[in-house]
């Protein structure tokens, strides 16, 4: 996926300033792929807008929350020598919502950050109900 970033409100990240953060992104994909023996041609198209605010306390300490919209398509065309699949072109949509907090520490170049997602995703031709997920991640670099 490729997109764009525009920092509304304060300093990018570079310049570390204390004091409130507001940013939106969109970012946008689409791919094609197909199995190795060629009985699954698809195509995965993406789209996710997202916003971030955050309130960076010092130039070390920044927690924050965002909010993303997204939406995946997948269009398909299965080649099979079973009769009741071959030909058919499934199309599913599946939509997400993501409500996220974390808190990032910095220190010159090492950066460390503590993030937990709260996700409802929903998919469209299936018995599924929404489905909601919950999810952490720890990273740092040097």
């Amino acid at each position: 996926m490729l997109g764009g970033k525009l920092q509304i409100i304060g300093a990018s990240r570079a310049a570390n300033g204390a004091g409130h953060k507001l940013s939106i992104a969109a970012l946008f994909g689409n791919n094609e792929h197909e199995t190795d023996d060629e009985s699954v041609k698809f195509e995965l198209g993406g789209k996710e807008f997202l916003m971030v605010y955050g309130y960076r306390i010092n130039e070390s300490f920044l927690p924050y929350v965002g909010l993303s919209l997204a939406s995946y398509d997948f269009t398909g065309k299965i080649s099979s020598s079973d009769p009741s699949l071959n030909g058919l072109e499934p199309k599913l949509t599946t939509k997400s919502q993501s409500l996220n907090m974390g808190t990032e520490f910095s220190l010159n170049a090492f950066f460390a950050k503590l993030e937990a997602t709260y996700q409802k995703l929903a998919t469209s031709d299936t018995k599924d109900k929404d489905r909601f997920v919950f999810g952490y991640s720890i990273g740092f670099s040097w």
